[in-house]
């Protein structure tokens, strides 16, 4: 991410790819296929931030997705990584950064679109896929059919895996079919505690 200037549009794409990675998103969450915005478009409203027990936390809340056919509001958190010092870009803090942005340009209200470049247009996939791939292309790798922004997903997954966090916490989290091979579980945890209870085996993981 340090290739990434610290612009405006540079501020977008830091936040798309922290909120990509740390909440295991598919591509179609977070952007359009297009240029229109559609009623799955993202919006400020849908991110919420909050302290607890002096540890920073960061909610994404998703009615819509590959998975959700019922349209169930589905809550995802993520604590803060700045204070643990961990090696992962952090979509708390480069949300507040986006949303100062917004706030700079008059572009800010809770009705707005989450992800919106300079111009206020909302983020579309082919561009987002396009500077993925130049980013790629400046750390030396070459472009490749196989490369898709879904890989920022799967990522995320793998890292779940490797850390040692249990199976049927990453299945939740990634919001597995429950007519895959894996199963959707239930829990009696709260997404906060979720979000600890990753946290317990990232930072083992990362540091």
């Amino acid at each position: 991410m340090a290739l990434i200037p610290n612009t405006f549009n540079g501020q977008v794409l830091k936040t798309v790819f922290s909120f990509a990675y740390n909440f295991a998103l598919r591509s179609g969450e977070y952007t359009i296929p297009g240029r229109k915005t559609n009623t799955k478009t993202l919006k400020i409203s849908n991110v919420y931030i909050f302290t607890s027990n002096n540890r920073n936390y960061i909610q994404l809340s998703l009615t819509f997705g590959k998975t959700n056919r019922f349209n169930k509001n589905e809550i995802l958190t993520v604590e803060c990584t700045c204070t643990l010092n961990l090696k992962i870009i952090c979509p708390y803090h480069n949300y507040l950064y986006l949303i100062k942005f917004y706030q700079l340009h008059n572009m800010y209200s809770d009705d707005a679109y989450l992800f919106r470049w300079k111009n206020n247009h909302v983020i579309s996939h082919y561009l987002i896929s396009k500077y993925l791939f130049k980013l790629l292309f400046l750390l030396g790798i070459k472009r490749s059919p196989r490369i898709k922004l879904h890989g920022i997903r799967f990522g995320r997954i793998t890292d779940l895996r490797v850390s040692g966090l249990p199976r049927w916490l990453i299945e939740k989290l990634a919001r597995h079919s429950p007519n895959s091979r894996m199963t959707y579980y239930y829990t009696r945890l709260s997404s906060t505690e979720e979000a600890q209870f990753m946290t317990s085996y990232i930072k083992k993981y990362f540091k």
